[in-house]
């Protein structure tokens, strides 16, 4: 039985109302809810809270459920007005603002302060205040607080005395001083601006703290608008410190002696996806990019140019959802805060060249290092001439080599390589292991060889032999092994250090290679050792610093967040740290809009200990005996996933998997005896163009 409850002209202004309504947009609606038979309870009257929870609407009518979706067994009445059940009582009177209770924090300024009480003790007492009538001393004073003026996280009091006409009006903040109309801002207030940059904060996190603390947050409105102020000047600051970092590489060139334009570079991106796409997307998921350069000329590698393109823009959105035809970038039409075009992709080629351009008045690039999966070269080449030769990260060089590996022990290997176990998981496990002792073990060659020889022509000559003793090491004869070939020391070594091999407990001459094996090994080992791709890192320079920057910038700018409007601030911020190290750099900042910290004062002493605090750390990570203790931790790791895997028939493996609810339906079909029909896609995989001839026969 369904109860029919039909909106009417009549209805009061307490009757039932969806979403609440007014009444003349409720007119003729009609809602049902389900009434059980005749066992069914009236239960009391509901306010609106609990009726929300209790009956849910679908279909023009008010259904309450169990977890089967059958009707309950009880009979609604119409719910109460809403109630508001915070579990705190926030209500206060706003009309009448004179009910609050004075009862929050401020920041207040220590020299105003005490300002306020030598004027209340010099000006009350004395009754030399003109708005006081009794020229006799207040005998009994009780000042009060008459009146209070939130300015950001400051204030301004109004005092008076109860017991005579005294009144005073003061603020409890120190101003930054400009030129011109206006009001101008409290210290405190730009600091916040300032420091909120510093970290991932947004500002209602931000203003969720300052209420934790007891201090009134500020609009947010307010908050925004310093903060676009503050963001010009950030930028403008870190700009000038990146062409002064580019002056100084010139002098630093004349004193050793070398043309003073000429200098190595590295270069790389940053992007604020976690992902290139996404599920249900199409193109690139990420609508900002920052491109950065680092100089390769001196140890510390500071930043010389940054440039960022970005689409994103939330005025243009917002006309474009509204049904204005508006295309950003668009400065014309509306405050546009993209600076690239939505039907545009991004390129690293287009941020290279936009960044030599940058430097093109004081430097000009002679070679860049670059991550191999870009191209930066050909936009710097644009800029500066086909004369700049481009190297590869030897790292990079690395990780590719440790990929072609794995794509090559599922495509190309032969099927008995490597003493697999019975278990799937085991195989995954010992071809990914064996993959990453081929990458460490070419590493491991390329530094010893960059440690006993000086020059790259006798490195090149080497280079073959190393390949032919590696091999011939896996095969299980390590004769032409030496320290600086294979890394293995005639078979005493490497088979007992290496942490993939001794952990999956592959021993010297476990490994069965093959004739099409040894040459499929050979060109992957080719990846890094030989004569054409030694020339590309053959400084042995890297993007390091680069990929250092992108992770300090993901501090400042996470790529979970979107900094349409001031994103380019903090990008600027974080670069502008990691040239001047953090404390220095907050300092010039503040000093840059206004907010200067007194070098005499508690906060310039911790910010002191901070620099201290951060070199310790940075020294600390480099420690050979940290470092050490790292490889023994991750060993330790290692060979706890092995135990457990080994002892274990599902190989150690997670009970997750993707697609386990299709795989179980088809194991369920086969004992039943049906036959399922299973078409499998093949998901094409990048192939290395090298190893199409390995096919062949």
């Amino acid at each position: 039985m369904k109860m029919k409850v039909k909106g009417v002209i009549k209805r009061r202004n307490t009757a039932f109302s969806r979403l609440n309504q007014p009444k003349h947009q409720n007119r003729g609606n009609t809602y049902e809810y389900p009434i059980s038979s005749g066992s069914a309870q009236w239960i009391s009257r509901l306010n609106k809270d609990d009726f929300d929870k209790v009956a849910t609407f679908n279909k023009n009518q008010f259904i309450t459920s169990d977890t089967n979706g059958n009707s309950g067994n009880v009979k609604l009445l119409r719910p109460t007005t809403k109630v508001d059940n915070q579990p705190v009582d926030l209500k206060f009177d706003l009309q009448n603002k004179e009910k609050f209770e004075f009862d929050d924090c401020s920041v207040m300024y220590k020299p105003a302060i005490l300002k306020m009480l030598n004027d209340v003790v010099k000006t009350h007492n004395s009754c030399s205040n003109h708005n006081c009538f009794n020229y006799n001393v207040c005998s009994d004073s009780k000042l009060y607080v008459a009146k209070e003026i939130q300015k950001g996280v400051c204030c301004k009091w109004y005092l008076a005395c109860s017991s005579c006409d005294y009144t005073g009006y003061f603020k409890l903040y120190k101003e930054i001083e400009k030129a011109g109309p206006g009001c101008k801002a409290a210290v405190a207030n730009i600091g916040l601006q300032t420091g909120l940059g510093e970290t991932a904060l947004s500002m209602e996190r931000a203003c969720l703290v300052l209420n934790a603390m007891g201090v009134p947050a500020p609009s947010k409105k307010n908050m925004q608008k310093q903060a676009n102020r503050i963001s010009d000047k950030i930028k403008a600051l870190n700009d000038d410190d990146m062409k002064n970092n580019r002056l100084d590489l010139k002098r630093i060139n004349q004193l050793r002696g070398n043309d003073d334009n000429l200098v190595n570079v590295e270069t790389d991106a940053v992007y604020n996806s976690q992902s290139i796409s996404r599920r249900g997307e199409f193109g690139r998921v990420a609508t900002c990019v920052t491109g950065i350069m680092c100089e390769n000329v001196t140890p510390q590698k500071k930043v010389i140019a940054t440039i960022q393109h970005s689409k994103m823009c939330k005025t243009g959105a917002a006309l474009r959802i509204n049904g204005a035809e508006v295309s950003c970038p668009d400065k014309e039409s509306h405050q546009c805060t993209a600076n690239h075009r939505q039907d545009k992709d991004f390129t690293e080629e287009g941020l290279a060249f936009e960044m030599a351009q940058q430097i093109s008045h004081e430097l000009k690039i002679d070679k860049v290092t670059t991550d191999g999966d870009s191209k930066s070269a050909q936009g710097i080449r644009r800029s500066m001439g086909d004369n700049v030769e481009n190297l590869m990260d030897p790292i990079h060089k690395t990780q590719s080599v440790f990929r072609a590996s794995l794509t090559c022990l599922d495509k190309d290997f032969s099927a008995n390589i490597l003493p697999y176990e019975e278990s799937s998981v085991c195989k995954r496990s010992l071809k990914k292991a064996f993959a990453a002792d081929i990458a460490r073990r070419v590493n491991k060659v390329v530094a010893n060889l960059f440690s006993k020889f000086d020059n790259a022509d006798a490195i090149s000559d080497k280079l073959l032999d190393c390949v032919n003793a590696i091999i011939n090491c896996y095969d299980g004869n390590c004769d032409s092994c030496k320290t600086e070939l294979s890394a293995c020391r005639k078979g005493k070594r490497w088979w007992n250090v290496s942490e993939e091999l001794v952990q999956f407990k592959v021993k010297k001459g476990s490994i069965n290679l093959t004739k099409k094996d040894r040459f499929v090994l050979t060109k992957i080992l080719e990846l890094k050792l030989s004569r054409r791709e030694f020339t590309k890192i053959r400084f042995n320079t890297t993007t390091n610093k680069c990929e250092s920057i992108n992770r300090t910038i993901n501090v400042y700018a996470p790529k979970t967040k979107r900094y349409a409007r001031n994103s380019a601030a903090r990008v600027a911020a974080a670069v502008h740290a990691r040239n001047n190290e953090t404390a220095n750099s907050l300092i010039l900042k503040l000093e840059h809009v206004g907010a200067g910290v007194a070098k005499n004062s508690k906060v310039a002493a911790n910010l002191k200990s901070f620099n201290s605090r951060s070199q310790y750390k940075s020294a600390y990570k480099k420690n050979e005996l940290v470092r050490k203790r790292k490889v023994k931790a991750r060993k330790l790791r290692s060979k706890i996933y092995y135990e457990k895997m080994e002892g274990s028939k599902e190989g150690g493996s997670s009970d997750y998997k993707k697609g386990k609810e299709v795989i179980v339906v088809l194991k369920k079909a086969k004992e039943n005896g049906k036959k399922v029909e299973k078409k499998s896609v093949e998901t094409e995989k990048v192939s290395f163009g090298f190893l199409a001839f390995s096919l062949i026969s």
